[in-house]
């Protein structure tokens, strides 16, 4: 499975081990989610760049948080 982000962070906590500082549970959920898939592929793009689906991703993402 592959997994696209435009986050330089989520590609660190999910294939780095980073230190989690902020948003702990969450990124305990997601590593658990991505350790039932099997092989996880995490994949970096650039952010803002015209990427149809990056754009529609971070327009999700920011009514997301409107509603919220």
């Amino acid at each position: 499975m592959k997994l696209y982000t435009d986050s330089q962070w989520v590609v660190g906590v999910l294939t780095q081990n980073w230190k989690i500082k902020k948003n702990v549970e969450l990124v305990k959920e997601a590593r658990e989610l991505a350790g039932r898939v099997g092989k996880l592929d995490v994949v970096k793009v650039k952010g803002h760049a015209g990427n149809e689906f990056n754009e529609l991703a971070d327009r999700l993402a920011r009514d997301a948080i409107k509603r919220h």
